[in-house]
């Protein structure tokens, strides 16, 4: 479950760098038809960038943020995304 989590927030990551901050993590996740995480819920009315910065504070999340950004990162810079 924790490896679909870390896809899901990866792919929140990437769309979100492609969307802006306009929008509600709720509605860019209905948009492009992803799958928010249950523990992101609580924060979908907030833009996409602030509730991952804010789930990071939940130790659960915080290793799988760190895994996904890492992963989004490494992508942008070797252009696998």
């Amino acid at each position: 479950m924790s490896l679909k989590i870390k896809e899901e927030i990866k792919v929140i990551l990437e769309i979100s760098e492609l969307e802006g901050e306009d929008i509600t993590l709720r509605r860019l996740c209905s948009m492009f038809n992803v799958e928010m995480p249950s523990k992101l819920r609580e924060y979908g009315d907030l833009p996409p960038r602030i509730a991952l910065a804010i789930a990071y504070l939940d130790r659960e999340l915080r290793e799988l943020l760190k895994e996904a950004s890492q992963d989004f990162i490494r992508e942008k810079i070797h252009g696998f995304s």
